[in-house]
């Protein structure tokens, strides 16, 4: 990379609201969690009341809280160009940047999991295995999983080992494939910044024609195989718009680009993706991650010009606080939910308003406090600490004292 080339590279690079973005889309899918067993319950044959009154509104509410995950998929593709871009700055190599993306991300899920599997262990070895291998959302049985399955696991690569070297994918946690699709996400910005450093969002582009392609063969195409859990189910465009959103706000220059932000195309995609037989191939629930993606983008542009003043509000802090230990929160909150949840249930806590006032309350306070825990004893110890030299890092901004920012997305991190 010449020299000149790094005059593009924006000085203040860190969204300092972002914390509280991700608080929210934490709040939203461990909410959403928490109320399985409740809505299950609720949603049965013969439940007799069932969603009917205030009480039922507000559980269908809480039941489309998982719209939390492609949140947070786009901020992770604004942290992920931020670092890209840092890595262009500091001239770091392919190695350095996988090794920064598996020294944040790695250590404190192994706590993690290994948390998990002695929790499940410890509870079926007391003679209670039901409490989380009932008929709602099950976690496996370890007895049930193959040694490939353990490896995928462990490796974070349970989502495309499956596919393509055959057998059922099955994950301890089940957030985890989440953080198997940013993964994949990262080793490809990755190898962009390597190839192509001075090209990296045109390199990006042009991932998102090679996937866009593959989604109008599916279209065309029936019998065309669907490869799932490696960016081809079309998951990657939730990433580009994070990506194009930082573009749009550090590095678009003249009218046009300003006029026409990519968030406003995200947005029209989502809405011709509600329409389309073209992206109805790809499921319900994926065009809507799409629409809300849109949306997301678009709200991260137009508040941009406001985000150190809304980062200083007090009312955010307990947002920011959650975000900044996001990660920590999702990797537990899994097993937090349903043991929890399952255990309110089974002593009677059963119904709507038992499920809002009792279940969830207690499944988040239990989440947070056990998230709190693991980004205490662990996470902090493996946050990547800002680049010591003259230039601005993405995890430290200008105008602040140097730190470092855990980023999230509920798959990962990008700090």
């Amino acid at each position: 990379m010449n020299p000149s080339d790094l005059t593009s590279i924006p000085a203040r690079r860190h969204y300092q609201c972002l914390d509280a973005w991700r608080g929210i889309a934490c709040l939203m899918v461990v909410a959403f969690h928490s109320s399985n067993d409740g809505y299950a319950t609720a949603a049965a044959p013969g439940s007799g009341t069932g969603f009917a009154g205030i009480g039922g509104s507000l559980l269908k509410i809480v039941s489309l809280m998982w719209v939390g995950v492609p949140i947070f998929f786009v901020i992770s593709g604004y942290c992920i160009a931020s670092a890209s871009d840092s890595a262009r700055e500091h001239r770091r190599g392919l190695g350095a940047f996988i090794f920064r993306r598996f020294r944040r991300i790695h250590p404190t899920y192994w706590a993690a999991l290994a948390f998990a599997i002695a929790l499940i262990w410890g509870v079926s070895f007391v003679g209670w295995p039901e409490l989380f291998h009932d008929g709602i959302h099950p976690i496996p049985r370890l007895s049930s999983l193959t040694w490939g399955n353990w490896a995928g696991n462990v490796a974070l690569i349970e989502t495309w080992r499956a596919p393509l070297f055959g057998g059922d994918y099955r994950f301890v946690a089940a957030q985890t494939w989440t953080l198997c699709y940013e993964e994949r996400f990262y080793l490809i910005c990755g190898l962009l910044v390597a190839i192509v450093p001075c090209r990296f969002f045109l390199g990006v582009g042009a991932v998102s024609v090679l996937v866009a392609t593959r989604v109008i063969l599916t279209w065309l195409i029936p019998s065309y195989p669907n490869i799932s859990g490696v960016f081809f189910d079309g998951r990657w465009f939730l990433f580009a718009v994070g990506v194009s959103v930082y573009y749009r706000i550090h590095h678009a220059t003249g009218a046009a680009p300003r006029l026409l932000p990519p968030s406003l195309a995200a947005i029209a995609l989502g809405g011709f993706a509600g329409r389309s037989a073209l992206f109805a191939s790809l499921g319900s629930q994926l065009v809507i991650e799409m629409i809300v993606g849109g949306l997301c983008g678009a709200a991260l542009i137009l508040l941009w010009g406001s985000d150190v003043r809304l980062a200083s509000l007090r009312a955010l802090r307990p947002l920011s606080w959650c975000g900044t230990r996001s990660y920590s929160i999702d990797l537990v909150h899994w097993t937090a939910c349903k043991a929890v949840s399952r255990t309110l249930w089974m002593a009677g806590f059963r119904d709507v308003w038992s499920t809002l006032l009792v279940s969830i309350p207690v499944a988040l306070g239990t989440s947070f406090l056990l998230g709190w825990g693991l980004f205490t004893l662990v996470e902090r110890r493996f946050c990547n600490r800002p680049h010591k030299g003259p230039s601005t890092s993405p995890d430290s901004p200008p105008s602040a004292p140097r730190r470092s920012v855990p980023t999230i997305s509920l798959v990962g991190v990008a700090s």
